[in-house]
């Protein structure tokens, strides 16, 4: 009973998303909700262009799934349990809402993610060039995070806010893609980044990241991002601003962070981040970091590097930004007294950013 409660609480919160419907999707076993299988819910001929799908959070994750629809799929975020890598009380429900891959066929451009934890990737395949893909507040937990096979473009990409948790080559895109306003931005990678594109991109940004490796990438801007690994990074026509490195870079302008366009080099992990707490709490910025108001001006204004940083800085866990349920209890017990329609419950709600 307890279950049940907790998820029509969120669903409720979730509809008052301007989407066109919000459908729940739930493989727990007694909760009633509009799908148990996420398959289930793609197939059906309700579940339209524009919809919402709320993952309820599981043990058991969802699979693999093709997506020829435009959705907005929202997950319970990741890092919940609070035991030492996760961080305690920010969702009632601990567990996440998993899948293994989601593969973008036609039909499925403008497509939405946003707080799902996934077992393995985000596949572009057969999905239109003006991609306008975003996936955001995400955990990728292996090494291909967005992928294309063959010589394909695609156009308007962003992922923001992920946490990128393969610790060896994490590949963003295929050496043969031409990537065309693609936006990577305040994310948290433990690996090592390789964006080798097409030189032919145009407007590639990876900006307010940290990256707890080295990255290899060609035609980008990287501003306001920390590198923490002790070798040096490949850039190649690249715009590098304000950034800083552990390694002693090369091939990039040094100097203070005050002038925009000098970057920090062979800098110390212990003087950028608090590197204590959760698995992405640790990469908060130290109470001195260089990294505090060292980016490139934004309107006069110098935000932190770092993923932290910036207008819309990484939120822990990726929490969702609408209502959740993170405390509820039942003071008189967690079942419904007999001859009784009601049960008392308390609960504490918050309206995240």
């Amino acid at each position: 009973m307890k279950k049940y409660i907790i998820l029509s609480l969120s669903a409720l919160f979730i509809s008052t998303l301007s989407h066109a419907k919000v459908w729940r999707v739930n493989n727990n076993v007694g909760v009633d909700a509009d799908f148990a299988l996420l398959t289930t819910a793609l197939a059906d001929v309700n579940v339209v262009n524009t919809d919402t799908i709320y993952l309820e959070p599981s043990a058991t994750g969802y699979g693999s799934i093709t997506l020829t629809k435009q959705l907005v799929i929202i997950g319970n975020g990741y890092l919940l349990d609070g035991t030492g890598n996760g961080n305690a009380g920010l969702q009632e429900n601990i567990n996440s809402s998993i899948v293994d891959q989601i593969t973008l066929n036609a039909g499925s451009e403008g497509s939405h993610f946003m707080g799902l934890f996934f077992n393995q990737w985000l596949f572009f395949n057969q999905i239109a060039s003006a991609a306008n893909i975003s996936a955001e507040r995400c955990f990728f937990n292996t090494y291909i995070v967005l992928h294309s096979s063959g010589t394909k473009s695609f156009s308007n990409i962003s992922v923001r806010k992920c946490f990128m948790n393969y610790t060896s080559t994490t590949y963003l895109f295929n050496a043969n893609a031409t990537l065309n306003n693609l936006m990577i931005e305040n994310c948290i990678f433990r690996g090592y980044p390789d964006m080798s594109i097409d030189v032919a991109s145009l407007n590639v940004s990876f900006r307010n990241n940290v990256v707890l490796g080295a990255i290899t990438t060609n035609n980008a801007y990287i501003a306001n991002n920390a590198f923490l690994f002790g070798s040096p990074s490949s850039f190649t026509s690249c715009v590098v601003k304000n950034n800083l490195f552990v390694a002693n870079q090369t091939g990039v302008t040094v100097g203070p962070l005050s002038t925009n366009g000098n970057n920090l080099v062979s800098q110390t992990l212990a003087s950028i981040i608090v590197n204590t707490g959760s698995d992405d709490a640790k990469y908060q910025l130290a109470a001195a970091s260089p990294a505090i108001g060292g980016g490139v001006d934004i309107g006069g204004i110098k935000p932190d590097c770092g993923a932290f940083g910036g207008n819309d800085p990484y939120v822990l866990s990726g929490i969702p930004n609408i209502p959740t349920i993170y405390s509820l209890s039942f003071p008189n017990g967690n079942s419904i007294p007999a001859g009784s329609p009601t049960i008392e419950e308390d609960f504490s709600t918050r309206n995240n950013k």
